[in-house]
């Protein structure tokens, strides 16, 4: 079944505004396929259904997603898109609200997710919150320890 650019835009609004933003767990297995794999999320790690819904509660612990922006998606006009997204999160202990850019790989059957990868760039969000200091990269390419 070839799926288009809609589905998985469709799709990725979903997972964002019903499971991250509006807490609804039990539309995970809605959207992702019963033998879904979600790599990229816990370093690492490949997680089934059940693991990705733990992951997103223990995120939630850490941070709040106030909104989210999808800034593109390219289609290969079958099955897999790359979709680009801007997610905008309040850290819960800190309180401090910074974006934090992401990129997921996806893989669609049936219409629900079958495979993700997904990268959060998490790095830079930690350094516009104040949780590290600015161009902490930099510092870790050189070497030093973020101490």
């Amino acid at each position: 079944m070839a799926h288009t650019r809609a589905d998985f835009e469709n799709l990725v609004n979903d997972l964002f505004s019903v499971v991250w933003k509006a807490d609804d767990m039990d539309a995970i297995d809605r959207l992702f396929d019963p033998e879904c794999r979600v790599r990229g999320l816990v370093p690492g790690v490949s997680l089934n259904r059940a693991e990705y819904r733990e992951a997103v509660e223990q995120y939630q612990q850490l941070a709040r997603l106030d909104r989210f922006e999808l800034l593109d998606v390219l289609h290969d006009g079958a099955d897999r898109a790359a979709v680009r997204l801007q997610l905008h999160l309040t850290a819960v202990i800190a309180g401090g609200s910074a974006p934090q850019d992401a990129m997921m790989f996806i893989e669609l059957r049936n219409r629900r997710m079958l495979t993700l990868h997904v990268q959060f760039d998490t790095l830079q969000y930690f350094e516009l919150i104040g949780a590290l200091p600015a161009n902490s990269a930099f510092l870790l390419l050189t070497g030093h320890a973020l101490t």
